[in-house]
């Protein structure tokens, strides 16, 4: 059995909302899908059911595809047509492609053929790029296949498009108010009170503001914090907190986007309570066709304006969507407490790298080779509180501004390679005149002073030889 590319492209599309696309408008997906997969063959299949080559492993309620990766990148294969279609519309839906999405649902030749600066800055995001030689294979139309062909079956129906409505709310919002909280700094924690309301409505379990300020910033913290600062407390916890970049109605946008998928929104704008000095963040949870409310934590109360008033109060050129990042994915053979992942090895991963660990289709054999320790690079500042941990396969660093991440082994490993040649050759150097210096002791020195140097000579060669064995390729 298989399906053809046309069958493929048309699904998505339905999927996001256009059940009728134009003649055009399927043209320049069938360019776009053709960018992304290129001719089938048996030999280049291309990532099964998924001819845009997207990374996604979360479907919309928190569980996890059934994927296996088709590349280093993390481009999934798919276990079936209907997951493909539904992991690329999830995308489309993220927030990230507002304009791409809008043209697509509309049939918006125009905006698709130039294309704008908007959709050809999202296809970057995406990770396509070339705009322009989309729409210029979709214009000429020469060389365009829609009816390519590849194996698999499509007769699971698509997924429907994420419920569209005029008006809705995020049932049972939490309400959090950073005035009552028992914490020193609780008249400037509308952050960690507004990220603790999007946190609790997304995992389900009991947050404070305080829980979410004193495990990121201290006790004795007092000050203004942003949200990037609280990335990784959220991955630990089960939830992923993105960035939406924009401006004004950009973010409207893209925060009805969100809202749409059930992802509660932090934006921040102007104070509204007196020192113009400081900002105010709030999270959206309810709209309707011309307004959006939020939960504001200084007071905990709803606020409600305009997509134009809200549209003029964004500070930052940024939102912040927070969605459910995991059901438990536990490697075959390994155990889990709820708080430590633990390896066949008997060593495990907690707080953020078993977040991490989790939420990334981590290999059963890709054990941790030690426990998470504090960085000691050179470059790393030691009160900066980073911290590591290597693996079979990666290694996972962790910092207050970034979350958890991969390090850059390659730079890391380059090097170690020359510092490892470095040392060999100190080494050669220093070997042809290792006997002429014996030599000489044994003339002028008595056997007290010589057998002292040998020992000495001895224990520094063993010690350089313990330092290049523990390099790479050693």
């Amino acid at each position: 059995m298989s399906y053809t590319r046309e069958e493929w492209f048309l699904a998505l599309l339905s999927s996001v909302g256009n059940p009728h696309p134009t003649d055009d408008v399927k043209a320049w997906m069938c360019a776009w899908t053709q960018l992304e997969t290129g001719p089938y063959s048996p030999a280049h299949p291309g990532a099964r059911f998924n001819l845009l080559d997207t990374t996604e492993s979360w479907k919309l309620d928190g569980t996890a595809f059934q994927t296996t990766n088709f590349n280093s990148a993390g481009v999934k294969n798919y276990a079936s047509f209907a997951d493909g279609i539904a992991a690329n519309a999830k995308v489309l839906h993220n927030g990230k492609y507002p304009h791409l999405l809008a043209a697509l649902q509309k049939n918006d030749e125009s905006a698709l053929k130039g294309p704008t600066s908007e959709i050809a800055a999202e296809l970057d995001t995406w990770g396509t790029g070339h705009g322009a030689s989309i729409s210029k294979l979709a214009s000429t139309k020469d060389g365009l296949r829609p009816g390519e062909q590849f194996p698999g079956i499509a007769d699971s129906p698509p997924p429907s498009p994420p419920a569209s409505s005029d008006s809705g709310e995020l049932p049972n919002y939490p309400f959090k108010n950073e005035r009552t909280e028992r914490d020193i700094n609780h008249d400037l924690d509308c952050v960690p009170d507004g990220l603790a309301s999007m946190l609790q409505f997304v995992t389900g379990k009991p947050f404070t503001g305080a829980d979410l300020k004193i495990a990121v910033k201290g006790a004795a913290f007092r000050g203004g914090m942003a949200a990037s600062e609280f990335i990784g407390y959220c991955r630990a916890h089960g939830a992923r907190l993105f960035a939406i970049p924009g401006d004004g109605m950009a973010l409207v946008r893209a925060i009805r986007a969100q809202l749409q998928a059930s992802h509660p929104t932090l934006a921040t704008e102007p104070n509204p309570y007196g020192n113009p000095h400081f900002s105010h963040v709030v999270a959206f949870y309810k709209w309707d066709a011309h307004t959006l409310t939020v939960m504001d934590p200084f007071g905990a109360h709803p606020v409600r304006h305009s997509d134009a008033e809200w549209a003029a109060l964004f500070l930052y050129h940024q939102v912040w969507a927070m969605e459910r990042m995991y059901a438990s994915m536990i490697p075959s053979g390994w155990k889990d407490d709820g708080n430590r992942l633990v390896a066949p090895n008997g060593i495990g991963f907690v707080h953020g790298f078993r977040a991490w660990v989790l939420a990334h289709n981590w290999s059963d054999d890709d054990w941790p080779l030690e426990e998470e320790h504090p960085q000691v690079e050179d470059q790393v500042d030691p009160s900066a509180g980073a911290t590591e941990q290597t693996t079979r396969k990666h290694i996972l660093e962790w910092d207050k501004t970034n979350g958890v991440r991969e390090m850059w082994v390659g730079q890391e490993c380059l090097a170690l390679w020359k510092e490892n040649a470095a040392l060999r050759a100190q080494l050669a150097a220093a070997a042809p005149a290792a006997p002429a210096a014996l030599a000489s002791l044994l003339i002028k020195a008595d056997r007290a002073e010589i057998l002292a140097t040998v020992a000495m000579l001895r224990d520094g060669a063993d010690h350089l030889m313990e330092e290049i064995n523990k390099l790479p390729g050693n």
